[in-house]
């Protein structure tokens, strides 16, 4: 494969992949109601490694859900 691709390829997911990440964040935690969905968002999406999105799972969306 082309040096070029394999970098472009790079950028794209490292760009693109905690936007997504963080949208997604933000969109479940507004449907189950957890409080302060944007600040769950910027944190699933800026803490590297994916580890924002664990502490997502983990710690937030458990606790603070509300029955429906």
């Amino acid at each position: 494969m082309e040096t070029w691709l394999i970098i472009l390829l790079a950028v794209v997911f490292l760009l693109i992949a905690p936007v997504l990440i963080a949208y997604y964040v933000f969109m479940d935690a507004r449907r189950n109601e957890i409080e302060n969905p944007l600040r769950w968002a910027l944190i699933a999406g800026l803490v590297p490694f994916y580890l924002g999105l664990a502490i997502y799972f983990l710690g937030a969306a458990k606790k603070e859900m509300k029955p429906r």
